[in-house]
């Protein structure tokens, strides 16, 4: 093993075993012994903050335990944040924002970003609507009742014959018989007429 090395695994281990002086951000060796001109900051003490802190340390070994613990035995040195994180004072010590979260870290990739385990409601919501859209454009396409009729004239007689044609679900409406012209033979005969005619041939008729 390089020196290097084990002076860094040397740091680790005593910062284990003195948190409270030095910096948890992985492979910082900051101190407030070493370092005393630097600025040094608990864990908030605040369940979600404190959460959001450890992700972006990079320390696995803290993820599991309680903030209250977190925030009376872990620092963080100024080095880790950005100039927006802090407020204006006068003094040389800095204070840090109420949503300052430490982002600027000795190691090449970025903490993994949180994603919601659960859609938004509106991505949810949109689909569900659309199927109910498309399902009742469905179902009144298929229930509408269709009623035709068709008028055909018939040469010179004047007579109209119609055909109706009627489609209501699935039952069976027997058609109407077809009207035609009606015929001399269709007439009803005149009996009382016919017999005064053979009675009294030479009477006019008006």
């Amino acid at each position: 093993m390089m020196e290097s090395e084990q002076t860094v695994l040397d740091d680790e281990q005593y910062k284990i075993k003195y948190n409270s002086k030095w910096c948890s951000a992985i492979n910082c060796t900051n101190s407030k012994i070493r370092c005393p001109d630097l600025s040094f900051f608990s864990l908030p003490l605040d369940a979600e903050r404190s959460r959001r802190w450890v992700i972006s340390s990079r320390r696995a070994d803290l993820e599991k335990k309680p903030f209250e613990k977190l925030h009376r035995s872990n620092v963080m040195c100024e080095k880790h944040f950005e100039p927006c994180c802090f407020k204006e004072t006068k003094g040389k010590r800095k204070l840090l924002k109420n949503d300052a979260v430490p982002s600027i870290f000795a190691v090449p990739n970025p903490p993994p970003k949180q994603t919601p385990s659960r859609p938004p409601p509106k991505e949810r919501i949109a689909p569900t609507l659309s199927q109910a859209t498309t399902s009742s454009t469905e179902t009144d396409t298929t229930s509408n009742d269709v009623d035709e009729i068709e008028i055909n004239e018939l040469g010179d007689s004047g007579a109209t014959h119609l055909s109706v044609t009627a489609l209501i679900g699935q039952s069976d409406v027997p058609a109407p018989q077809s009207l035609g012209p009606e015929t001399p033979s269709d007439k009803p005969s005149r009996p009382g007429v016919m017999k005064q005619w053979a009675l009294n041939p030479a009477r006019k008729s008006y």
